[in-house]
C-alpha cells in the first residue's frame, strides 16, 4: 500500500553535489490521498530535506503522470518567507525559488512544500494523479524512475544530437536520446517538455522498420510500415496524423512542433530536417536512466492523488409495487489507502446521500432516477452517474374468456372442433385499459403459465384436449398475467349459396376481377334470425374455422381462381363471438368479354362504291352492334356494309350479358386515278428523252408511278428519265387498292442508220413514236438536197430505193415537220451489207 514513500538519495557521477563538497541530500514525502473535486488538496502529508546549507536556490514540483491541461493547477499557499513561485501549465511544473537568488534556508522549503496544494477545475475529475518532488529541473517519472530534459539546439542533426545527450549526465545518471514506450512517458516527455527534438527512434537500417536505436531499448522494433502501418507485440507509437510519411529519406524519430497536429505526438525527419520552420530541429530530448533499474539512484521523491469514479450501474425494475434492487461498482486503484464508497442520491443536485453502499434496495410505488457517486472521507462532490429504478404495469386483463367456434370438421356433431387460440389475444386485454402492446401465449395448466413453460401451438388447437387453457399476457418489460380462455362449441346453421357474378371488365381478359364480398352479406343475414351478426370472408375451411387469413377489405377483392371461385364464410354474433354458420357458401363467377378481331383501317374507294366488312377470329357465338361516325346502328350481325368513308365502331354482346371492347375501323376515301395527255409532259428528240406526270389532277388517292409494265417496279416520283423513242405505257397505282390506271406515250426519236438487206432488223427508216401524230410531213433528201421519198407517218418508212434503185450506202438527210407544230431535221446512214 501506498501510504508513505520516502527516498535517501546518494550523489554520484561526474557532475554531482559530491563533487563541489557537499553531502548527499535527503528527500522525503508521504502522501496517497483521496481527492474531493473542487477541494484544493495538499501535495503531501508530510515532506522533509536535508543537504548542507547553502546548497539549493531551486525546488521544482511536477504533476508527472495523469496531467490536464487547462484544468489541473499546482499552487503555493500562504507567506513564506524569501520564497517565489510560479506554475508552467505546458510543463505542469511548480518552481520555488530563491527571491534574491541565495540559498534558501530547508526549513523554508520543507514548509513551502507542505503549502503547495493541488486543484482541478474539472468538477468530474476522475483517475490518478502523481506529483514528483526533485532539486534539478528535469522531469521525473514514478513509474518509469527515470529523468526526462529538453535541451534547446536549434538545428542540430539527429546524429549530433545521439551524441550529445549520450555524453550528458543528470546527478551521475548516464543520459541517451529518450526511448518512448507509454502514453505517460510520452506526455512527460514531449507534450510536458518546454520544447519539441530528435528522440531515440530510427528506420535507417531497414525502411519502414522503426526501433529504438538508443537507451535500453535499443533494438526494439516499435512500428513497421508508414502512416498505414502498425505497431507489433503491443508496442507503444505516437506518430503524428499522416505520420510517418518519409518526405526526402526521412529516417529519424522527432516529436513535432506543439502547433503541429496532435500535442507531443511523433513525425519522421531527415537526419538534418527542415532549414526553418516547424520541421526544422529545435533540439533534442535526453532520458537519464540505467539499463537496470535496481543501479539507478533516485534523486526524486513522489506522492499521488487520486479521485475514484463509479464503474457500472445496474437499473432495476418490478412488476407492480414493490422492492427494486440497485448495484452500482466502483474503479478503485491499486494500493489506495481507504475503500471508497458508493453515495446514493434521490436527485442529481441532492447533497445528502440516501444511502451509502454497493447495493440499494429500495421500495418503490413508481419509477424513480437515483444517482451514484464514488467517495471518500464524505465527499459529496465529482461524477455522478444515474441508476434507474422502473415499476412497470402488470397487464390489465380479462380474467375469464370465451372463444366460441362452429363444430365444423370431419364429425359436426361430436361437439369438438380446432380452434385459433390467438382469437382470444383480442379478448383478454380490458375494453378500458391503456393500449400497450402485450404478446401472448397459451398453455394447458395455470402452472405452466405463471412459468412461461411448454406454451401450445396456437392453431390448430383441438377442443378434444381440453376444453379450457391458460392465456399468459406479457407486456414489453416482462410483466404478464393469467387468464382462463374457455372453448365453446355449437352447431352450425347451413344457408344456401350466394352467387356473385361479374364480366371481366378490368384492362385484361383472364378471368381475374374486383369483387365486392359486402353484396352476398345480406343475402346470407336473410337466411338466419335476426340478431347482430358478423360476416367474415376466407379462402379455405381451415382458415375459417381458425378466423385466420380472412379476407379484408370485403369490397375489393380479386378472385385468385381465375374464372371461378368458392369462398368459406363464417357467421358469428357480434355480442359473444359464437359462431352461428360456417361453410362453403359463395360461389364466384366470372364471365370473358367477348374477343374477336377487326382491320383498325381500310379504304373505301369512289370507283368501286360499298363494300362489306366482317369481323374475324370471334371466340364464341356473339351478337353484334354496328355504328357509323353518326353513331346509327348499321348492322347487327358479323359483317356490315360500308357505304361512305369514315369512323364505325363495333361492340360484340355475350349471352351473359358481357359487352366486349369496343373496336374501332378508320375508313378512308381513295380512288383510281384518272390521267389524260394533259397531264403527261414529254422531252423528246433529242440524246435524253423524259416523261413527266403531273399528279396535281389525277384524283384523291395516294399514287406511285411505273413505265411499261403495270406489275412495276413503282416509284413514288413522277419522273422517268432516259426513256427511249417510241410508244410507251405509264401506269399509275393507287397505294390505298383502289386500281392502276394507263396511258400511251409517245417519245419521238430519229434512227442514226438503217440496213435495208431484208433480215427483218432495221430494214427501213422511219421516225419513231410519230403514228401518235399521223398528219406530220417527213421528207428524205440526198446530199445534194434533191428529195428522194416522202413517208406516210403511219406507213412503215423507207426501204432504200428510188425510182426501183437500190441507193448506195451513204448519209442522207431528213426534215419532218409533226402534227404538233415542231420541225425537226437531221441526217441518217444507209448501210448496205
Amino acid at each position: 500500500m501506498l501510504r508513505i514513500i520516502s527516498f535517501y538519495l546518494f550523489l554520484c557521477g561526474s557532475i554531482s553535489f559530491a563533487q563541489i563538497g557537499v553531502d548527499p541530500p535527503e528527500i522525503s514525502a508521504t502522501g496517497d490521498q483521496y481527492y474531493c473535486p473542487g477541494d484544493k488538496l495538499p501535495v503531501v502529508t508530510d515532506f522533509d530535506l536535508s543537504t548542507e546549507e547553502g546548497a539549493i536556490t531551486e525546488f521544482f514540483i511536477q504533476v508527472s503522470s495523469g496531467y490536464q491541461f487547462g484544468s489541473d493547477f499546482l499552487e503555493l499557499t500562504g507567506s513564506h518567507d524569501n520564497i517565489t513561485w510560479s506554475f508552467n501549465q505546458n510543463t505542469a511544473k511548480l518552481t520555488l525559488s530563491s527571491i534574491d537568488n541565495n540559498p534558501l534556508d530547508l526549513e523554508v522549503i520543507i514548509e513551502a512544500v507542505k503549502s503547495v496544494v493541488f486543484y482541478s477545475t474539472n468538477e468530474n475529475i476522475q483517475g490518478e494523479r502523481f506529483f514528483s518532488f526533485t532539486l534539478g529541473d528535469a522531469n521525473f517519472l514514478p513509474s518509469t524512475g527515470h529523468y526526462y530534459e529538453y535541451v534547446p539546439d536549434i538545428g542540430i542533426t539527429w546524429t549530433l544530437a545521439r551524441a550529445a545527450a549520450e555524453a550528458r549526465t543528470y546527478y551521475g545518471i548516464p543520459g541517451y536520446l529518450a526511448t518512448i514506450t507509454s502514453a505517460e512517458e510520452a506526455q512527460l516527455s514531449g507534450e510536458q517538455a518546454d520544447g519539441a527534438g530528435w528522440i531515440g527512434g530510427s528506420d535507417e537500417e531497414l525502411e519502414g522498420t522503426w526501433k529504438w536505436v538508443t537507451g535500453p531499448e535499443a533494438g526494439t522494433v516499435f512500428w513497421i510500415g508508414d502512416m498505414n502501418g502498425s505497431a507489433p507485440n503491443g508496442e507503444f507509437a505516437f506518430w503524428n496524423n499522416g505520420e510517418p510519411n518519409n518526405l526526402g529519406d526521412e529516417d529519424y524519430a522527432h516529436i513535432t512542433a506543439p502547433n503541429v497536429g496532435i500535442t507531443g505526438s511523433w513525425n519522421d525527419l531527415s537526419v538534418t530536417g527542415e532549414p526553418s520552420g516547424d520541421y526544422q530541429p529545435k533540439g533534442y530530448i535526453v532520458e537519464y536512466g540505467y539499463n537496470d533499474p535496481d543501479d539507478a539512484p533516485i534523486f526524486s521523491a513522489f506522492t499521488r492523488a487520486y479521485t475514484n469514479v463509479i464503474d457500472s450501474v445496474f437499473s432495476g425494475s418490478n412488476c407492480g409495487p414493490g422492492k427494486v434492487e440497485l448495484r452500482a461498482t466502483v474503479i478503485e486503484y491499486e494500493d489506495q489507502t481507504d475503500k471508497t464508497e458508493v453515495y446514493w442520491f434521490d436527485s442529481e443536485e441532492g447533497e445528502n446521500p440516501v444511502f451509502i453502499g454497493d447495493t440499494f434496495e429500495v421500495d418503490l410505488s413508481e419509477s424513480k432516477d437515483f444517482y451514484v457517486l464514488a467517495s471518500q472521507n464524505g465527499c459529496a462532490k465529482g461524477a455522478r452517474k444515474v441508476v434507474s429504478a422502473r415499476i412497470f404495469e402488470i397487464p390489465e386483463i380479462n380474467k375469464e374468456v370465451t372463444l366460441k367456434n362452429c363444430d365444423q370438421d370431419e364429425d359436426p356433431t361430436d361437439g369438438f372442433t380446432d380452434f385459433n387460440l390467438e382469437e382470444a389475444n383480442e379478448l383478454i386485454p380490458l375494453d378500458n385499459a391503456e393500449d400497450q402492446p402485450l404478446t401472448f401465449s397459451y398453455y394447458l395448466t395455470e402452472d405452466e403459465a405463471n412459468q412461461g413453460i411448454n406454451a401450445l401451438d396456437p392453431f390448430p388447437f383441438n377442443s378434444r384436449t381440453s376444453s379450457l387453457v391458460f392465456g399468459r399476457a406479457e407486456s414489453e418489460e416482462g410483466c404478464f398475467d393469467i387468464a382462463s380462455v374457455f372453448l365453446e362449441v355449437s352447431a352450425t346453421q347451413p344457408v344456401e349459396i350466394v352467387n356473385l357474378e361479374s364480366c371481366d371488365t378490368d384492362d385484361v381478359n383472364d378471368g381475374l376481377v374486383r369483387f365486392d364480398l359486402t353484396e352476398a352479406t345480406n343475402q346470407i343475414l336473410i337466411q338466419l334470425p335476426p340478431q347482430d351478426l358478423r360476416v367474415q370472408y376466407y379462402r379455405t375451411l381451415d382458415d375459417a374455422t381458425l378466423e385466420q387469413n380472412e379476407i379484408i377489405p370485403q369490397d375489393d377483392y380479386v378472385n385468385e381462381d381465375p374464372y371461378f371461385q368458392t369462398l368459406f364464410v363464417r357467421v358469428e354474433s357480434v355480442n359473444n363471438g359464437e359462431c352461428i354458420s360456417l361453410g362453403e357458401f359463395v360461389e364466384l363467377y366470372v364471365f370473358p368479354l367477348p374477343e374477336f378481331d377487326l382491320l383498325s383501317e381500310t379504304v373505301y374507294c369512289q370507283n368501286v362504291g360499298p363494300f362489306e366488312i366482317s369481323i374475324s377470329n370471334p371466340d364464341g357465338d356473339y351478337s353484334y352492334e354496328w355504328r357509323n361516325d353518326s353513331d346509327e346502328l348499321i348492322s347487327n350481325e358479323g359483317v356490315a356494309l360500308i357505304q361512305s368513308p369514315g369512323v364505325y365502331k363495333v361492340v360484340g354482346m355475350s349471352a351473359e350479358g358481357c359487352v366486349s371492347k369496343e373496336r374501332t375501323l378508320v375508313v378512308e376515301e381513295s380512288s383510281i386515278a384518272s390521267i389524260t395527255q394533259d397531264d403527261i409532259e414529254v422531252i423528246d428528240g433529242g440524246e435524253n428523252n423524259s416523261i413527266r406526270i403531273d399528279p396535281s389532277n389525277l384524283g384523291i388517292g395516294d399514287y406511285e408511278y411505273a413505265l411499261d409494265n403495270q406489275f412495276g417496279p413503282y416509284q413514288d416520283e413522277p419522273f422517268f428519265d432516259g426513256v427511249l423513242p417510241g410508244i410507251h405505257t405509264v401506269f399509275v397505282r393507287d397505294k390505298n387498292g383502289c386500281g392502276i390506271a394507263s396511258i400511251e406515250v409517245s417519245v419521238i426519236g430519229y434512227p442514226k442508220f438503217f440496213t435495208p438487206n431484208g433480215d427483218g432488223y432495221n430494214d427501213t427508216w422511219q421516225v419513231l413514236g410519230v403514228s401518235f401524230q399521223p398528219m406530220s410531213d417527213i421528207y428524205i433528201f440526198n446530199k445534194f438536197g434533191k428529195l428522194l421519198a416522202e413517208l406516210d407517218a403511219s406507213g412503215e418508212g423507207w426501204d432504200g430505193i428510188f425510182n426501183g434503185k437500190q441507193l448506195p450506202s451513204a448519209d442522207y438527210w431528213y426534215r419532218v415537220q409533226l402534227e404538233d407544230g415542231r420541225i425537226h431535221t437531221g441526217h441518217f446512214s444507209l448501210i448496205r451489207r
